[in-house]
């Protein structure tokens, strides 16, 4: 532990994580793709190269998370899970997957993992990933674009509660990727208010705590100008976890 971090009456932990290593990362990824974005001779993701370690620092920060988890702790990863690389590619802002990773992770140690994406855009990588793994035992349910709540907001909030137990019902640890761009002023994104968005996140908790399920979630898109209301809907998302 590094530190406390004080929020209104309750001090939270803040703990740090070693970055993965290149054979930890090529369990999730391809290792001529690890080792080509190691020594910078592909693009990351991000139309950059030489940015390894910070991606390697935000998925060894999952998979700290992770083995929290396992002993029944939940926490707030305050990284992105870079869904869309996958296998042997990034793309998207994306160069090493760390929610497929970590829900791997998960399943070696015992658990039955729950991925729930709910950033605006598909997480085509995190699928990638576990159909090559072949681990169609992780329940990964992308809220994004392929589902059948495009634009219908309260649909979505009326029927999140019976889809959550239908997918998740049985499982014993939550990823839950709370993305801040299905905001309806982000320009990427367009269909839930803050007050929705809110309701996600709240109904989300609740659920694991029935369930008495540990949730690790992670940052994810947002596109807004000024950047601050962004860090205001990922503020959110904290206090509505911490108060849940």
């Amino acid at each position: 532990m590094d530190m406390l971090l004080a929020e209104g009456d309750q001090c939270l932990p803040v703990l740090s994580a070693p970055p993965l290593n290149v054979a930890k990362l090529s369990e999730f990824h391809d290792k001529k793709y690890v080792t080509a974005v190691r020594d910078a001779r592909c693009d990351d993701g991000f139309g950059a190269r030489g940015n390894y370690y910070s991606f390697a620092h935000s998925c060894g920060m999952m998979f700290e998370a992770a083995e929290l988890a396992m002993q029944g702790v939940s926490s707030c990863v305050p990284v992105s899970g870079f869904h869309h690389a996958g296998w042997k590619y990034g793309g998207g802002f994306c160069t090493f997957n760390g929610l497929a990773g970590a829900a791997l992770y998960l399943q070696k140690l015992g658990a039955q993992v729950a991925v729930l994406d709910a950033d605006m855009h598909y997480g085509n990588g995190t699928d990638d990933i576990l159909d090559v793994m072949f681990s169609g035992h992780i329940q990964h349910w992308s809220v994004g674009l392929k589902t059948k709540y495009p634009q219908d907001a309260q649909e979505f909030l009326d029927t999140l509660n019976g889809e959550l137990e239908r997918l998740f019902g049985n499982c014993t640890v939550m990823l839950y990727q709370a993305g801040a761009d299905p905001h309806v002023d982000d320009p990427l994104g367009g269909w839930l208010t803050t007050e929705q968005m809110a309701e996600r996140d709240r109904l989300v908790f609740q659920f694991c705590k029935r369930k008495n399920m540990p949730v690790i979630w992670n940052l994810a898109g947002g596109y807004q100008t000024p950047y601050q209301n962004v860090l205001d809907l990922h503020m959110q998302t904290y206090r509505i976890w911490k108060d849940v």
